[in-house]
């Protein structure tokens, strides 16, 4: 197969970015290829609901199979983009095929940073990025006693307060001085109170030097010698952009360089979502935004620019989170 529109990463922003191609009128060919072997979901929710088990995943889609069928999308599934040769406009897919486009849309969003803490290996300790990785976390946290959570950004804080909705002892370890710290002292201050009258304990200035045990976490060593015991450990230190694959195009710490609309340096590739950074002409520099709603956004302002429709105006950009109920 050749031509057309081809979108890799089938998250939130590539499932935008298809769906409204479609509802502009664009009758080219439109593939969806997704790494992961479920339909496009939204992320936000994995550390809530989902975790919690109040929330399913069928809850969690984007949209319904049979929407993507209605609009005559061929959506891709468990298909991994390797390589993008730009010049070629021709992609390598994990299975040793290649993939032809008109344009391609860069869509992969991110990976969790692994950081390089002894003991990242062991039984019992968990990232969250995608809804198998919350899955078994689900399922881990549901024979845990014990948990530490080594990141207060706000997975990290999330996944704390369910954990501790949960019935979970829970503490919080970072080198920071608390919580969501980039949002400033007074938002970190309220959150930490969110968290203390929860239960949850927090290690603030302090990071965390290994984590311990023999085959499964037992334990987790501070920078300062402390010991605090864990059944249950979840790193979450943040995402870089998934863009390793990349190449023929230029990057900005990772992501994809594009303008408002999410054209890049290479023609007919064009990037959004948490792949990209994008030009901001307030702050005038690119910005990598790792949002829900610039997510959507940015599928919509590429959509538009491919169908060859005016640019969508843009929003302010806003951030929400659930902890304790608040």
């Amino acid at each position: 197969m050749t031509g057309g529109v081809v979108v890799v990463g089938a998250g939130l922003a590539g499932a935008t970015a298809a769906t409204s191609l479609r509802e502009l009128g664009f009758d080219g060919t439109v593939t969806l290829l997704g790494a992961e072997p479920v339909l496009p979901y939204e992320r936000p929710g994995l550390s809530k609901g989902y975790l919690a088990g109040s929330t399913s995943a069928d809850d969690l889609q984007v949209h319904g199979a049979e929407v993507y069928e209605t609009l005559g999308i061929d959506v891709r599934l468990g298909t991994e983009a390797v390589a993008l040769d730009a010049q070629a406009q021709r992609l390598s897919l994990a299975d040793g095929s290649t993939l032809s486009y008109d344009d391609v849309v860069i869509a992969t969003g991110g990976v969790n940073r692994r950081p390089p803490l002894p003991g990242m290996e062991l039984t019992g300790v968990h990232q969250l990025r995608t809804i198998a990785e919350a899955s078994a976390l689900r399922s881990a946290a549901s024979m845990a006693r014990t948990a530490v959570v080594v990141g207060q950004g706000f997975v990290g804080c999330e996944v704390a307060a369910t954990l501790r909705s949960l019935g979970l002892d829970v503490t919080m370890v970072d080198p920071l001085p608390g919580p969501l710290w980039a949002l400033g002292d007074e938002i970190s201050a309220r959150v930490a109170q969110w968290h203390a009258d929860a239960g949850v304990r927090m290690r603030n200035a302090v990071g965390a030097a290994s984590l311990d045990g023999d085959g499964t976490v037992t334990s987790v060593t501070l920078a300062d010698g402390a010991v605090l015991p864990a059944d249950l450990v979840v790193v979450g230190v943040g995402a870089r952009p998934a863009t390793d694959w990349v190449s023929g195009v230029d990057l900005v710490d990772g992501a994809v360089a594009v303008d408002a609309d999410g054209r890049s340096s290479a023609p007919r590739a064009w990037a959004i979502g948490d792949a990209a950074a994008a030009w901001d002409e307030q702050t005038r520099d690119h910005r990598r935004v790792e949002h829900f709603d610039s997510a959507i956004v940015q599928g919509q302002r590429v959509a538009h620019a491919l169908a060859g429709a005016p640019s969508p105006a843009v929003g302010r950009t806003w951030f929400w989170t659930d902890q304790h109920g608040d």
